[in-house]
């Protein structure tokens, strides 16, 4: 005689935290015989505070990207 298998009680699933905000846009554009959507999610959710790890970069270490506006006046100057 078989036995009747035994049933485990279902778990609940962690409780998710529930966004506090949400926000949806779409922009929708055509090239030719082609239409294309963009679609921009966004959700604000709190989080539960956790300690957070400090990083300390040494500011002669780090490389600085050349400035990009001083670049193009100097590229767009006529040459002499």
């Amino acid at each position: 005689m078989a036995k009747k298998p035994i049933r485990f009680p279902t778990q609940r699933p962690a409780a998710e935290a529930k966004p506090l905000s949400h926000s949806h846009s779409r922009l929708i554009f055509t090239i030719a015989d082609r239409r294309f959507a963009f679609e921009f999610c966004s959700r604000v959710t709190e989080l539960k505070p956790t300690p957070a790890r400090i990083l300390v970069l040494d500011s002669d270490t780090v490389e600085k990207a050349p400035n990009r506006a001083k670049s193009a006046e100097l590229r767009d100057q006529p040459k002499i």
